[in-house]
């Protein structure tokens, strides 16, 4: 009986240890993810937030990051924006 508990024990350490290891590769890759270099203006359409622009102008990157560089980029005080405003957002497109 305690040998099943030992190797209960061991198998539910070994599973533990390779969640771990997977959540920490996802967030090493999420950090990974490199700001683009290339800026550009864009204009705000009806409809538009910051958040729909920051994941238009570089998917790859977490919208989170980008949204806060669009607000540093322009020096906003939060996340609103309006139509007809220019904004320069990070561009990882070809132009």
């Amino acid at each position: 009986m305690t040998e099943r508990r030992g190797l209960a024990a061991a198998v539910a350490i070994a599973l533990l240890l390779a969640v771990v290891i997977f959540v920490a590769a996802q967030v090493r890759s999420i950090d990974a993810t490199t700001m683009p270099d290339d800026v550009t203006t864009v204009e705000v359409a009806g409809g538009d937030t910051l958040s729909s622009i920051a994941r238009d102008a570089a998917p790859e990157v977490p919208v989170g990051r980008m949204v806060e560089r669009i607000i540093a980029l322009n020096g906003l005080d939060g996340a609103a924006v309006r139509a007809g405003q220019s904004l320069v957002v990070p561009w990882a497109h070809a132009q």
